[in-house]
């Protein structure tokens, strides 16, 4: 009776650290660090997030904080930068329509920037590549 018990025991264990890991991690504003570019799936910085000191050109190849893929799913960013704009852009590597984040600023809904919600594939610090 005690082996069985002691089974069930690590079972259940067990599978209490799987739910723990099926939670999503969520990104509030005031967790991107200093000198980093933020971008969050939801407006008002919701939902799971992705961050960068220097470029990230090909948001296909990354995951958000909750573990989606990180492409096309931006709405909502802030540039905690310390000295550059950050740029996003619709294309990988730089291409498309961009919009630029001045160095301390945010959008907190790019729905209300044409083209631009729900569609990031790339975002770069001035210094890595410009706006358009």
């Amino acid at each position: 009776m005690k082996v069985i018990r002691k089974a069930l025991a690590v079972v259940a264990a067990g599978m209490l650290s799987i739910a723990a890991l099926a939670v999503p991690a969520q990104a509030a504003q005031g967790d991107c660090g200093t000198g980093n570019t933020c971008m969050w799936e939801h407006h008002s910085y919701g939902g799971g997030a992705v961050s960068f000191k220097h470029y990230i050109p090909d948001l296909s190849l990354h995951r958000l904080t909750n573990g989606k893929n990180a492409n096309n799913v931006v709405s909502s960013v802030k540039n905690r930068g310390t000295s550059e704009g950050t740029c996003l852009f619709t294309g990988a590597y730089g291409r498309g329509y961009s919009l630029r984040v001045p160095r301390g600023g945010n959008v907190r809904n790019l729905a209300n920037y044409r083209y631009m919600n729900d569609t990031i594939s790339s975002a770069y610090f001035d210094g890595y590549k410009r706006c358009g």
